[in-house]
């Protein structure tokens, strides 16, 4: 259980940073995505420039595990200039653990929100496209004792797999819909190669990382592989820097152990 953790440590220390500084102009792939999008966000800054006051409208991204669509969600939210970008998932909002209402109201001005959508269920997507529509959350006022509701007019970005998922009265709220598609072999270097820069990390051979992105299926597997690797480099010697071959290895053996483990179900 200690290591499990201190592999989740590890993981959040390794996107933190890189989450903090992505944006459409140094995202990986996708290009006609980003393209798109960033059409939108230059026409944004224009309006807003030209005193047009401009409303930010929902944006829906096309795409499922492995396309990296989490990531796209961030680098719009902080190409737009927030400065956090509050995230949820469809079964947070769907087992209640969060109220859609109170998801939407946790953040400020500087603050975008990513719903990862998939399986939604029917109420929140009633509920979701009433917000869109009305632009006004739902919130507790203590002054009042009763529940009021305040504008809102900040960026969600949601994303699901298949836009056949969404009925018609939330999918026709978001002007802008595009695809996001899995990166292949070539993309998955380029961003293993990103994200080896931005930690500052040497590599013992050129072709480690070009190994490394030929044997992950997605972009989310290589990136696990990264990290688990990094996490093997410190806990073998905090002041090495450069990754081997041996570490990599070290790093595939354990990953695959822990799935054959947790693929295993108890006896009985």
């Amino acid at each position: 259980m200690e290591k499990k953790i201190e592999h989740i440590i590890a993981r959040f220390d390794f996107d933190e940073e890189f989450e903090q500084e992505v944006n459409l102009r140094t995202l990986i792939g996708n290009d006609s995505a980003r393209a798109i999008l960033q059409t939108y966000v230059e026409q944004y800054f224009n309006e807003k420039i030209a005193g047009l006051n401009p409303q930010i409208s929902p944006i829906l991204l096309i795409g499922g595990k492995g396309s990296g669509v989490h990531v796209m969600a961030r680098a719009v939210s902080n190409t737009l200039g927030n400065l956090l970008c509050h995230t949820v998932t469809a079964k947070w909002l769907n087992d209640g653990a969060i109220n859609i209402h109170n998801f939407l109201g946790e953040g400020d001005e500087f603050s975008g929100y990513y719903i990862d959508g998939d399986k939604l269920n029917s109420n929140n997507q009633f509920q979701l496209s009433r917000i869109f529509a009305e632009k006004k959350i739902f919130f507790y006022s203590y002054e009042s004792q009763s529940w009021e509701k305040r504008p809102f007019d900040q960026l969600v970005i949601f994303s699901t797999p298949n836009r056949d998922n969404l009925p018609p009265i939330l999918l026709k709220k978001f002007k802008v819909q595009v695809n996001v598609t899995t990166l292949n072999t070539e993309e998955i270097e380029l961003a293993l190669r990103q994200r080896v820069s931005l930690l500052n990390l040497e590599i013992s051979s050129y072709d480690l990382i070009t190994k490394i992105a030929q044997i992950s299926c997605d972009v989310g597997q290589a990136m696990e592989v990264l990290s688990m690797s990094l996490l093997i480099l410190r806990a073998g010697n905090g002041n090495t820097t450069t990754l081997t071959e041996k570490v990599v290895n070290i790093a595939l053996k354990l990953m695959d152990k822990n799935m054959k483990s947790a693929s295993q179900k108890p006896a009985g």
